[in-house]
């Protein structure tokens, strides 16, 4: 403090607002570093995360298309009826197929690629399941009771 106490109030206030100015300066890029990190974590849920959650959600949609369409061809008592419900469930199963094939880019590594893995062994049986079930149902309703229990 004494060299500043030896200066006059002018130098005293250059001094002063220099220093204001070097931590204006030192915030200011602290700030686009930080907001730099933002914009990339931002991007990364624009691109991946949300596009990889949007096409599960169809997936699950579509999925809900095919086991409401397995219901209504259990249910149903007409062979014409069986087969727009047998159409439904195909045209539903290759959209489950697209939004899969969107989302599996998309899936990381580790315990979510584990999973999705262990979401496809599990589709592959319910698929092998529904198979039956529609061979079932089309036999009749004892049958249909049959192959629904393997479900």
């Amino acid at each position: 403090m004494g060299f500043l106490s030896r200066l006059n109030i002018g130098p005293r206030l250059g001094v002063g607002f220099g220093i204001v100015l070097l931590l204006s300066i030192l915030v200011g890029v602290l700030a686009l570093h930080r907001l730099g990190t933002v914009n990339d974590a931002t991007r990364d849920m624009a691109t991946n995360w949300l596009v990889s959650m949007d096409a599960l959600d169809d997936y699950r949609t579509d999925l809900a298309v095919v086991r409401d369409a397995e219901g209504a061809h259990l249910s149903a008592v007409q062979a014409s009826d069986m087969a727009a419900q047998e159409s439904s469930i195909k045209t539903a199963l290759a959209a489950m197929d697209k939004s899969w094939q969107r989302h599996e880019p998309l899936i990381g590594d580790g315990a979510e690629r584990r999973l999705a893995a262990s979401l496809r062994t599990a589709q592959q049986a319910y698929f092998a399941a529904l198979d039956r079930t529609l061979v079932a149902s089309r036999k009749g309703p004892d049958a249909a009771q049959e192959g629904a229990g393997a479900t």
